[in-house]
């Protein structure tokens, strides 16, 4: 199942100004432009569907399961874990927190159940019973690795640049671009 967005960032990794400082443009008239073009930078990075695989800016998501067990959750700095399931009833419940943590493995962070824990029997209608809600993400925007935050600026500088029309060369296609964001690309089993 894919994760739910449930709080998104509160902010860009990157400010207007520091964009408008990118592209050389100081007038209020390409704003809206290039708000919507670090928009489409973040993303192309950012969380679920962005190809770093993990959260820049601090925000919230869901993960559901079917079923009890270890749970692998999508992003490499998963914190703040509260876990819910709707039980045989149906009826929405809360984990105690003591009775689960956050461990790592190779395929990322898991959610594990201490030893005597009980696994509660679960809500066979419904097709993930189980939910770990969790905080992921650098935090904020001042604390994403400033060559991401680069890559985002050099991304929009490019979009800018061919907002006309198609560039011969790919800014996110470029060793630079590259360079600056591998060292931070999650790998997801």
């Amino acid at each position: 199942m894919r994760p739910v967005l449930v709080v998104p960032p509160a902010a860009d990794p990157v400010t207007l100004a520091e964009a408008k400082a990118q592209v050389g443009v100081t007038e209020p008239d390409w704003d809206r432009m290039l708000d919507g073009m670090i928009g489409a930078a973040t993303a192309h990075l950012d969380g679920y569907g962005g190809i770093l695989g993990r959260c820049l800016v601090e925000q919230v998501w869901r993960q559901d399961f079917r079923t009890w067990g270890a749970l692998h959750l999508p992003f490499p700095d998963a914190r703040d874990v509260t876990v819910s399931f709707r039980d045989a009833q149906g009826a929405a419940q809360d984990v105690d927190p003591g009775a689960h943590w956050i461990d790592g493995d190779a395929a990322g962070p898991v959610v594990r159940f201490r030893s005597g824990w009980a696994c509660p029997g679960l809500d066979g209608d419904g097709p993930a019973p189980v939910a770990v809600t969790f905080t992921a993400g650098y935090g904020a925007p001042h604390q994403v690795p400033a060559s991401i935050r680069a890559a985002i600026l050099m991304h929009v500088a490019g979009l800018f640049a061919n907002r006309e029309g198609l560039a011969e060369t790919d800014v996110i296609t470029t060793r630079a671009y590259r360079d600056l964001i591998a060292p931070h690309r999650a790998v997801r089993p």
